[in-house]
């Protein structure tokens, strides 16, 4: 929605350019999620490939606040357009909230692979690995979601079926992985440990079907109070 979104930053474009680096970052930190899980299960939490995603995970969390700081600081430093402006002031803040904590919850599980070293027997890997995708293409979704909401897009709408269906997806794989880790032959609390990281995986892609069903519930908000402005005219 940037008539109504970003020309709030109008005196100034670097808080706009925040924003779109910020949704950057988002995306290239959910490359670095897979990434982090397979150099998991392939070297292991010591391994010198799971350190470097991990490194550059905690790196993109703290650029990510520092950007998403700068954007709200850029929105509260010019009251008078937030007040002309107030849903969209309040969309945008409570988008840029939603990402990071998506954001945060690839950091937090990377990093409790690093604390906690969940053993997963080998023939547990490519069904998890598998998981992973889905994941990946919800929030993917979501992030294009979100720029189409920015910019105006007439086809936001379509957006939502994908991200439920990606999150359904990764529904289904968490379901099937769970039951299979309950049926093998390992202990009943690795059992309950495996069944804890696998339940958490899919955890951003419940996180993006949440925002953009805010979104669409927003957007349509947004055009019945355009209806009603004009039937009362």
């Amino acid at each position: 929605m940037i008539h109504s979104a970003f020309h709030l930053f109008g005196r100034a474009a670097t808080p706009g350019h925040q924003v779109e680096e910020f949704l950057l970052l988002v995306s290239e930190a959910n490359v670095l999620f897979r990434q982090g899980v397979y150099a998991y299960l392939d070297h292991g939490s010591n391994s010198a490939p799971f350190g470097a995603v991990l490194r550059q995970m905690n790196e993109h969390e703290q650029q990510g606040e520092i950007l998403r700081r700068l954007a709200e600081n850029s929105l509260l430093n010019q009251p008078d357009d937030c007040a002309a402006n107030n849903k969209s002031c309040s969309a945008l803040f409570h988008l840029l909230e939603q990402l990071g904590i998506i954001l945060h919850r690839f950091t937090r599980y990377l990093t409790s692979f690093d604390i906690e070293h969940p053993d997963f027997p080998p023939a547990f890997h490519s069904n998890i690995k598998e998981l992973t995708l889905p994941v990946s293409l919800a929030v993917e979704a979501a992030l294009e979601a979100v720029r189409g909401f920015l910019h105006h897009d007439d086809n936001l709408e379509e957006y939502l079926p994908r991200v439920t269906f990606h999150e359904k997806e990764a529904d289904k794989l968490e379901a099937r992985i769970s039951r299979s880790i309950f049926e093998s032959d390992l202990h009943l609390d690795a059992k309950g440990h495996l069944r804890h990281f696998v339940d958490h995986l899919d955890e951003p892609a419940d996180k993006a079907e949440e925002l953009v069903t805010w979104l669409s519930i927003h957007r349509l908000g947004h055009r019945f109070e355009t209806h009603r402005g004009s039937w009362e005219t």
